[in-house]
């Protein structure tokens, strides 16, 4: 009898071993029942739940092994190892599988093929923070943003102190295709700002900065990238970010302390090199910032922007050739770049080659088609073309978008006055008969053509005034 006993516990014990499941501990009822003898030695007792533990055991070092397969890159041996393991396995003890299925599928760029293995994971762990957020990236580089942001919120739900959900779901809510762009900036702002922790991520302070600076509020985001200075002090890029932020609001003094800093860090840096010689060639020094993108081009030739200042920098010396090709450059390295297609076109403009400036400058509007400086710029170029009903037509457009534009008023008011509309050249000068342009170096020649044009609308109507007489 103690024999018969003793193989159905070890019958039981490899059964259960196989099959990797909690069952009721039968085996122990059956001892209790068994009559002692002088000569029997009673069997240990199992340890508690014996039949989890080997399958978690079993998991365990399937999982060592998958990883191992995973960091050395055998995509293809560590995807036939988790078959393989699903099949012995049930599944809800394979979630590390799962995922690592998942996130070869992402390195592979099988996206959607990714967001199946990770709804099979959610399917037996459905308040996993993790996954959902997993789930959510997932739809993100779908562009299902919108799901993307109810991934987010979930996997927030279940765990509030996890920075990377709120950075995602602000992420989505800035790249979600709407009519309201403003309100989409106000709630990734909001996201961002009731995270527990925004304080401490730097990923979350440079995009509440970025959100900021498109918002025009440029104070908060300095604040921003000052905060994030405090956690990455000798991070480059925030340096020459908040360089830059400086050079906006006049704080040369500060800027260039950043951009110095950064500088001394690491010499080469390209996007610090650019910002510093900005400034100077912003005040007339062509030769020494020519000199700084020099060394910014053997760091990094193939950039736009960089190529784009190169052009410009010898358009400031009258090298128009050379900028023309120095802009061509800058616009096959960055063709959706609409400043390199502007200009492009002033520099033709400067050529008096009106039908190439043409050209530009509607490329240029193809991509900004409501920016009141390229509408300008259009009309003037139509208006050397003889064109002159739709260079009307420009100038127009852009004064219904941005009304307070100086220079569009003025440069309209001369195209009035020139094509004998001295009315309406009075109308769009409107206050700056009585109210002056800021004294300011930037509108001096501004300041020279209002002063200008006034002269000759008094002139106009002295002589008006004597022939009534």
């Amino acid at each position: 009898m103690n024999n018969n006993n003793a193989e159905d516990n070890q019958s039981g014990a490899n059964l259960m071993e196989s099959d990797g499941e909690d069952t009721p501990q039968q085996p122990e009822q059956q001892r209790d029942d068994v009559p002692a003898t002088e000569n029997s030695t009673p069997a240990p007792a199992p340890p508690t739940r014996q039949p989890v533990v080997i399958g978690l055991q079993s998991a365990s070092r399937m999982n060592k092994k998958l990883y191992s397969l995973f960091i050395t890159k055998r995509y293809q041996e560590c995807k036939e190892a988790i078959e393989e393991h699903l099949l012995l396995e049930p599944e809800a003890l394979c979630e590390y599988a799962i995922l690592l299925r998942a996130q070869i599928a992402r390195e592979e760029g099988q996206v959607r093929e990714c967001l199946g293995w990770l709804n099979r994971a959610l399917k037996h762990n459905p308040k996993s923070s993790k996954i959902l957020y997993q789930v959510g990236r997932a739809r993100f580089l779908l562009g299902e943003h919108q799901k993307a942001i109810d991934n987010f919120a979930k996997s927030i739900q279940h765990d509030p102190n996890d920075w990377k959900p709120y950075y995602w779901q602000s992420m989505s809510y800035y790249h979600l295709e709407s009519g309201d762009s403003g309100g989409a900036l106000n709630k990734a702002q909001e996201v961002l700002l009731s995270c527990p922790r925004m304080n401490k991520s730097v990923e979350i302070l440079v995009f509440l900065a970025k959100l900021c600076t498109q918002r025009n509020d440029i104070l908060p985001a300095i604040e921003a990238y000052k905060r994030a200075l405090e956690i990455e002090p000798e991070n480059l890029d925030i340096i020459s970010r908040l360089g830059l932020l400086y050079l906006k609001t006049n704080s040369e003094t500060k800027a260039f302390s950043c951009l110095g800093k950064a500088l001394t860090f690491d010499p080469t840096h390209v996007p610090t090199i650019l910002a510093a010689s900005t400034v100077l060639q912003n005040n007339g020094d062509y030769d020494v910032a020519l000199s700084k993108y020099r060394v910014a081009a053997d760091k990094c030739d193939y950039n736009g922007p960089l190529w784009n200042n190169i052009g410009m920098c010898f358009f400031g010396k009258g090298k128009l050739v050379a900028a023309i090709g120095c802009l061509k450059k800058a616009n096959y390295l960055s063709p959706l770049d609409w400043k390199v297609l502007y200009n492009l076109a002033v520099v033709h403009y400067a050529m008096q080659q009106y039908a190439s400036a043409y050209h530009f400058i509607a490329a240029a509007l193809n991509l900004q088609p409501s920016n009141p400086l390229l509408l300008m710029t259009l009309a003037i170029i139509l208006t050397e073309l003889e064109d002159a009903d739709n260079a009307r037509k420009a100038y127009q457009r852009g004064a219904q978008i941005d009304p307070n534009c100086l220079a569009l008023r003025v440069n309209l008011g001369i195209f009035e006055y020139r094509h004998g509309n001295v009315d309406a050249a009075k109308e769009w000068l409107g206050d700056l008969f009585d109210n002056p342009v800021p004294d300011s170096p930037q509108y001096t020649e501004l300041n020279l053509l209002v002063s200008r044009l006034k002269g000759c609308l008094k002139k106009f109507t002295e002589s008006s005034t004597q022939d009534e007489a």
